[in-house]
């Protein structure tokens, strides 16, 4: 479980993502990003010819609902074909942040 905090109070119409960074993943693998409650708010692959190698920066949409007086806790999963669903290594996790997002923008 990972537990993340907004970076200011979150103001009415704000959208919320979180931003993730992923090192080297297997190849053929996903990273799922879910709530506490195990609810799949979305999943990050390495794309391109070097995906595998160098990873992949992605943005995930999360929803209100999922914040909880400024916080956001975390389950993530390594899925890949042929190996059973696995905690990432750390080194499969280089940034994991929440952006907000006015609604002006």
């Amino acid at each position: 479980m990972i537990e993340l905090a907004a970076p200011r109070p979150l103001n009415r119409g704000d959208s919320i993502q979180v931003q993730i960074k992923t090192g080297p993943l297997p190849r053929g693998a996903r990273l799922t990003l879910m709530t506490e409650r195990g609810e799949i708010l979305g999943a990050v692959t390495p794309f391109g010819p070097s995906g595998e190698r160098d990873g992949s920066t992605a943005t995930v949409p999360i929803p209100r609902t999922a914040m909880s007086d400024g916080r956001l806790r975390l389950q993530l999963q390594v899925t890949a074909p042929g190996m059973s669903p696995r905690p990432p290594r750390a080194d499969e996790i280089l940034r994991l942040d929440i952006v907000l997002s006015p609604a002006s923008e």
